[in-house]
C-alpha cells in the first residue's frame, strides 16, 4: 500500500466532511487502524476544512494574500513542495465538494418544493370537495325539511282540498289546492297546465271577499306534481290560475284563466 497515493485518494476528505456510503466509511477506518499515521493525516484534514471554512467566512486581504504566497515560493526543500501541492490538492477537493453539497442540497431543495406543491395541490382539491358536499348536504336537508312540512301541512285534518278544473281556454287542465286554514299555509300541485309561452308564466289568486289576490308565482320548470310552498291566506272562498307576464301582473287576465276552483261550503 503507497500511503502518500491513498492520501491524495480523497478517501480521507470525504470521510471527514461525513460523506461516501457506509462500505467506503467502514474502508477508511479499517485503513486508520493499519496505518496510524494516517491518523494525523485524518486530524490534519480536519483542521484544514475548519481553516478552509473560516478563510471563506472572513475573506483576507489582498496583502496577506501575497505574502503567503511569497513564502511559498520561498521555500524550496521537495518536502514543502509536496506539502504545497497536497494543500492544493486538498483546497481544490475541498471546493469541488462543496459545490456538489450545495448542487445536492438545492436538488433535494426542488424535490421537497414540488413534493410541498403537489401534496398542497391534494389538500386544495380535498378541501373543495368537502365544500361541494357540505352544500350537497345542505341543500338535501333543506329539501328533506321542506318536503316533511308540504306532507305534514297537507295531511293534516284541518287541510281543506280545492280542486280546480280546466276552463275554456284549456279544458284539459288540472290543479289541486291544499289549504290549511288554522296554519294559514297553502300548497298547490299542477296535474296539467299547457307549457307557458317565452316571457309569460302561471300565476295563482286567492279569491278573498270576492276580490282576486296574488297568492305567487308557479314554477313549472320542476318536472314533478309534487305541492309547492304558495303565499299564505287566513280566508279564501276560490283559487284560480292565469298565465301572465314573466314576473306577474298585479291584477288577473281574465281572458287568460286557465283553472279555477271554489272551496267547499262551511270551510
Amino acid at each position: 500500500m503507497n500511503i502518500e497515493e491513498y492520501i491524495a485518494s480523497g478517501n480521507l476528505e470525504q470521510y471527514a466532511l461525513g460523506l461516501g456510503s457506509a462500505s467506503e466509511r467502514a474502508e477508511v477506518e479499517a485503513m486508520l487502524v493499519l496505518y496510524p499515521q494516517l491518523q494525523s493525516e485524518l486530524e490534519e484534514i480536519e483542521a484544514s476544512i475548519f481553516q478552509y471554512a473560516q478563510a471563506n467566512a472572513v475573506q483576507p486581504s489582498a496583502g496577506l494574500k501575497n505574502k503567503v504566497m511569497e513564502a511559498i515560493k520561498a521555500e524550496a526543500t521537495p518536502v514543502v513542495q509536496l506539502h504545497e501541492a497536497k494543500s492544493k490538492n486538498r483546497v481544490n477537493w475541498l471546493a469541488a465538494a462543496s459545490i456538489a453539497l450545495l448542487l445536492a442540497s438545492m436538488a433535494g431543495n426542488f424535490m421537497l418544493y414540488n413534493k410541498y406543491q403537489t401534496t398542497s395541490a391534494k389538500v386544495f382539491a380535498l378541501e373543495n370537495e368537502k365544500s361541494v358536499l357540505a352544500n350537497d348536504l345542505n341543500a338535501e336537508r333543506t329539501k328533506y325539511d321542506q318536503t316533511n312540512g308540504m306532507l305534514a301541512a297537507i295531511s293534516s285534518p284541518t287541510t281543506t282540498m280545492v280542486e280546480m278544473k280546466g276552463l275554456p281556454i284549456a279544458p284539459e287542465s288540472k290543479a289541486m289546492i291544499y289549504w290549511n286554514k288554522s296554519t294559514e299555509e297553502v300548497y298547490v300541485s299542477v296535474a296539467a297546465l299547457p307549457e307557458a309561452p317565452a316571457g309569460m308564466e302561471y300565476q295563482l289568486w286567492a279569491i278573498v271577499d270576492g276580490a282576486p289576490v296574488d297568492a305567487g308565482m308557479l314554477d313549472l320548470s320542476k318536472a314533478d306534481a309534487m305541492p309547492h310552498k304558495m303565499k299564505n291566506f287566513s280566508s279564501a272562498q276560490a283559487f284560480a290560475v292565469t298565465l301572465e307576464k314573466k314576473g306577474g301582473s298585479p291584477t288577473p287576465t281574465m281572458e287568460n284563466m286557465y283553472v279555477m276552483g271554489a272551496v267547499p261550503a262551511g270551510v
